[in-house]
């Protein structure tokens, strides 16, 4: 896999942590954490061998239940301690409506964009933060995101195509970030 992404010039791979420990969980199917190590810890390997640098991401799933200045601070630290570049935070969806109890009201999204914005500042680490757009708008302002970042709230790396414009939000369709030229490529700004 990762000779593919070599052929294919692609320098970041994101991987979803669920939690930094290994244990039962609520929810079928989620992978350890100790499998996520034993990627990271390949990747670095490939690495060192080849000299093919990779941007490690590792998103966390942030609800009620883990969103304290402690959990934040804590996927900072494991991040650090892996050698990951970036740890990415997105918001739990309550798709079934199952799980009410982790469910995150405007209230609550906004403090934890103060707490994320927090934890981050107090740090001395090299990992950087990323959060998805999919937490929504409420408390946004506190992250001081550039203009039009943060405001599309189907996530990130998504895009819309109205001819002959690409929009960086396929829901919004406010911010164009490339235009469809008549041989059908795409002049990028």
């Amino acid at each position: 896999m990762l000779d593919l992404c070599v052929d294919n010039g692609i320098h970041t791979i994101i991987m979803t942590s669920h939690g930094t420990e290994d244990r039962e969980r609520e929810f079928k199917g989620l992978t350890q954490p100790s499998i996520v190590r034993e990627a990271v810890r390949r990747i670095k390997g490939y690495t060192e061998r080849t000299g093919w640098e990779f941007r490690i991401i590792l998103t966390f799933t942030l609800s009620l239940r883990n969103n304290s200045a402690e959990d934040i601070r804590r996927y900072f630290d494991y991040c650090e301690s892996l050698g990951v570049h970036v740890a990415r935070f997105n918001q739990f969806a309550d798709m079934r409506n199952t799980h009410p109890q982790l469910r995150m009201s405007p209230d609550d999204v906004a403090k934890t964009y103060r707490t994320l914005r927090e934890v981050y500042e107090s740090r001395t680490g090299k990992v950087q933060l990323s959060v998805s757009e999919d937490f929504g708008f409420w408390g946004i302002e506190v992250m001081d995101f550039p203009k039009g970042v943060g405001h599309c709230v189907a996530g990130e790396r998504l895009f819309g195509v109205v001819y002959p414009y690409v929009y960086a939000c396929p829901v919004n369709l406010t911010v164009v970030s490339g235009k469809l030229t008549e041989d059908g490529d795409v002049a990028w700004d």
